[in-house]
């Protein structure tokens, strides 16, 4: 589908086109997903985002799998330190836990990146993303990050269960 059409039933989603929105290919939805909110043309406040179907900010593993193997990703493990020395994290992680989040978001980047050892993200980045084990506590971290002003962050719905699972299986 031509980029405008694709633009189109995302601008005007509603539940009467919602098929629309389904109708379109897995590529052109991923092409929706990456390219048109790369180019921040589109939901650019939560907003914006509907709870009647899957959402922007709602990862796939197939699409985590890429952004950590493209290496373009600030990805964030909001689970407590405890949980991560347990288990490990997804490659690429900084571990900040949840009731961290807030005050990290909102600390001079400076004292960010003493305390996570890591530079902390632009409000405009678009490849701002949060996990933990099944995708509750990452979304509340997202919300958190869209409140100040980090309103193009996202996060990993399947969380760690799903990442250790599949990557057990290859």
């Amino acid at each position: 589908a031509p980029v405008s059409a694709i633009k189109n039933v995302l601008l005007n989603a509603s539940p009467s086109n919602e098929q629309s929105f389904h109708s379109l290919s897995n590529s052109e939805k991923h092409f929706t997903s990456s390219s048109i909110l790369r180019h921040g043309q589109i939901f650019n406040n939560k907003q914006q985002v509907r709870s009647d179907h899957q959402s922007w900010t709602d990862l796939k593993y197939d699409q985590m799998l890429n952004l950590v193997q493209s290496g373009d990703i600030q990805l964030f493990d909001v689970r407590e330190k405890e949980e991560v020395k347990e288990t490990g994290m997804i490659p690429g992680a900084v571990n900040i836990p949840l009731g961290e989040v807030e005050d990290a978001f909102t600390m001079r980047p400076s004292d960010f990146k003493k305390k996570y050892k890591v530079m902390k993200p632009h409000q405009d980045d678009i490849n701002i993303l949060f996990n933990c084990l099944g995708g509750n506590r990452s979304r509340k971290a997202m919300i958190l990050a869209h409140q100040h002003g980090y309103n193009k962050a996202r996060h990993y719905v399947g969380g760690w269960s799903e990442w250790s699972e599949k990557q057990n299986k290859n």
